[in-house]
Order: C-alpha cells, then structure tokens, then sequence
C-alpha cells in the first residue's frame, strides 16, 4: 500500500529561475506524486508561480500546492486529517486503512523537524546571494 500522500517539495533558489521551478512541478506530476508542492518566503514568486496554475489541466490543477514556508504546517495537518481513516480497493479487495494519530510530543517533534529544515534551506538562499 502507498502512504497516505506522496508529497514533492520544491523549494524556490534564488539563483534558478521559475521556469526552471515550474518545471520541477511539472516532474513531480509526471512522477505521480499526489501533490506537487512549492514552498517560497517570495510572495512575489508564489504570485507568479499561481499563473501556472491556468495552463495545466483541472485535475493537474488541484494537485499542486504553492505556500510560503509557515503555511506548509497547516497542508500537512490537513492530509493528515484526511487519511485518518478512508476504505481502498487493493488488487479487489476492500481494505479499511487506519492511521494512528500522533502523540503530543510526536507531533511536536515532527514540526519541530519541518520547520528546522525550512529553516535551514532559508539560511541557505540568504547564504547564497
């Protein structure tokens, strides 16, 4: 079975361009990842990423996600919610998938890593100018 969603991040480099970002995105789909997702500080760049969003067919569409770093937290509390509990047809069989919610300190912890990683990759594009 697949994990609840498969995500793909792609973060925004100062030194790339956002054809280049775009193209990520379209890799990510290509790939079949459930979501293709663009984290930027930029909200400049978020704003031009949206007009991608029109070129790309309805249901490609709904799969990519653009946000700046502190709103990733609340997607991902989101998914989570989602596949809490959700019934799957697996090679004709009906199979009722259950997740376990995190513990407190677990999911404090998981944020704790995501945000330190966010971190980390913003110190990087400031690094880099």
């Amino acid at each position: 079975m697949r994990p609840p969603a498969d995500l793909c991040n792609v973060f925004l480099a100062q030194d790339t361009s956002l054809e280049h970002e775009i193209g990520n995105l379209q890799k990510c789909l290509a790939a079949g990842f459930d979501y293709a997702v663009m984290v930027s500080p930029n909200k400049r760049i978020i704003s031009k990423a949206a007009g991608f969003l029109d070129k790309l067919s309805e249901e490609d569409s709904a799969r990519v996600r653009l946000f700046a770093p502190e709103e990733l937290f609340s997607f991902i509390g989101q998914l989570q919610a989602s596949v809490a509990g959700k019934e799957e047809v697996v090679k004709g069989y009906k199979v009722k998938v259950r997740f376990k919610s995190l513990g407190n300190a677990e999911e404090k912890a998981r944020k704790q890593a995501i945000a330190q990683t966010v971190a980390q990759a913003m110190k990087r594009l400031k690094h880099n100018n």
